[in-house]
């Protein structure tokens, strides 16, 4: 698809606003149809196909279920159309996502014990965002299945909610509960949300062109490598590495979430929250209701709670947490770095959550349980989230980044021993610091004030001057290659 940093892009957008405020909500949906055609199509025409196929199949199969459906007489029927949408959308992604993963690992795993397996070899190209939408789309049965929402009379309505292009291939992972109203009631186009709005969009473009695009040289450049076979890096270098990795990442993800954000506001469209300041948490509970949290929530809701929750008591629970976290980790790519990824989640949310309850008793056992516990303040949340930050998150980032996990071991211990201090270059630490420092003072503002968007709030010659600070810095600081935005992979 278009780029969001492409003047295609930018074309694409000012031709819809242009459009967008003649048309009544009838044309304003056929519109925003055809700009998420030609977006996504711009990348491949072919695989707009793929979105049909995955919005008819749960278009036809979300009529069927739920108690208001036209099967609604027939539980047998409704079950087995549940499963036509959860085979469909699975299968489609596991298809195209991990048949080749799968394949590749079964013949290394026979390898090892001396058996030849040549297997099928089918060179998959990954349409981008399958791993959203069929998520989106599914999410609809599912729901529908419960009674949580009304069933969508209009195709070409749910088609908006599938491929509505601000969000179509990185998300957030819209539910049809918070949607699908926006879609079939007119919007509200006034001048405010189309000042915040573009604020917004303008932020994420910070994100993304000034911090995230500026530290991927510096990440490559170590990852590169040891993938290319040469020596494992540097202690020192590969804690620089995975603490820019840590920034990038974010300022990408985010920036991409806050642009889409901007775009629909734009268009009297509010998504989904998809970032609440995660470097800030102190726990990965905590962590997992702030970063990508329409996954997160779509996890819990659809796999963690079907699978019991934490019902059962506390091995069932540490069960349905590995299981999650580990297909948590595995929807982010077919890759084995990401399944590792996945577990340390799940091993620390078993871990921490094993701690808090054992605190909890302690208390309870104790004089001290009449005092009602106060929550960590100040300097010592600060020194918590910054613990946090540098040790569990860091380790999974690390995780996360490598090509291959078989590196890891060695990865670790060079950054148990970090040496070479003197070997990198004089710069480094100043890129990290110039480019990443001026994100952290801003989310420490919106921390500050609890919004995260404080300038809103500022009075109308403070934002303009945020406007043109955040514009001059895209201009001088931005870089000039345009590279693809890290979750499109996915």
């Amino acid at each position: 698809p278009m780029s969001f940093t492409s003047f295609e892009f930018l074309a694409l957008l000012a031709g819809v606003l242009l459009l967008y405020r003649r048309l009544a909500l009838r044309g304003q949906n056929r519109l925003l149809l055809a700009a998420s055609a030609l977006f996504y199509g711009w990348w491949d025409w072919r695989f707009l196909g793929l979105i049909g196929a995955s919005a008819a199949v749960d278009f036809w199969c979300g009529a069927r279920v739920g108690p208001d459906g036209l099967w609604a007489a027939r539980p047998r029927a409704q079950r087995n159309a549940r499963r036509l949408s959860v085979a469909f959308n699975l299968g489609l992604l596991g298809f195209f996502k991990y048949f080749g993963f799968f394949v590749g690992s079964l013949r290394e795993a026979l390898a090892a014990v001396d058996v030849q397996f040549t297997g099928p070899a089918l060179d998959v190209v990954l349409p981008v965002g399958i791993s959203f939408y069929t998520f989106q789309t599914l999410s609809y049965t599912l729901d529908r299945a419960r009674g949580d929402v009304p069933a969508v009379a209009r195709f070409e309505d749910f088609l908006v909610y599938v491929g509505f292009f601000p969000q179509l291939v990185a998300g957030p992972i819209e539910r049809a509960k918070h949607f699908l109203p926006q879609v079939l009631s007119p919007r509200v186009l006034d001048a405010e949300r189309v000042s915040s709005g573009a604020l917004l969009m303008l932020f994420g473009f910070f994100q993304k062109m000034v911090v995230a695009d500026n530290l991927a040289p510096l990440v490559e450049a170590t990852f590169r490598q040891a993938k290319l076979g040469g020596p494992t890096p540097s202690g020192a270098a590969l804690w620089l590495a995975t603490l820019a990795f840590a920034v990038q990442i974010y300022a990408d993800f985010a920036g991409y979430t806050d642009i889409a954000r901007g775009v629909a506001r734009m268009l009297g469209f509010e998504l989904s929250l998809n970032f609440r300041l995660p470097y800030f948490s102190t726990s990965p509970s905590e962590f997992w209701t702030r970063w990508h949290i329409s996954l997160s929530s779509w996890l819990r809701d659809y796999l963690y709670i079907p699978l019991g929750g934490n019902r059962g008591g506390g091995l069932f629970t540490a069960r349905n947490l590995l299981i999650t976290m580990l297909l948590g980790g595995l929807w982010h790519g077919a890759a084995w770095h990401f399944v590792l990824w996945g577990a340390w989640h799940g091993l620390l949310l078993v871990a921490f959550r094993a701690f808090e309850q054992r605190g909890s008793r302690s208390l309870a056992d104790s004089a001290e349980a009449v005092t009602p516990r106060v929550p960590l303040a100040g300097w010592r949340r600060g020194l918590g989230a910054l613990l946090f930050f540098v040790g569990p998150t860091c380790f999974g980032w690390l995780l996360f980044r490598v090509d291959t996990a078989a590196a890891v071991p060695d990865f670790v211990g060079a950054m148990l021993r970090p040496t070479g201090w003197t070997a990198l270059p004089p710069g480094a630490w100043l890129s990290l610091a110039l480019f990443g420092l001026p994100l952290l003072l801003i989310d420490l503002w919106r921390w500050h004030r609890a919004d995260l968007e404080p300038w809103s709030a500022l009075r109308p010659a403070a934002r303009a001057a945020v406007i043109v600070i955040l514009f001059y810095a895209i201009v001088v600081f931005g870089s000039p290659h345009e590279t693809r935005f890290l979750y499109f992979q996915f």
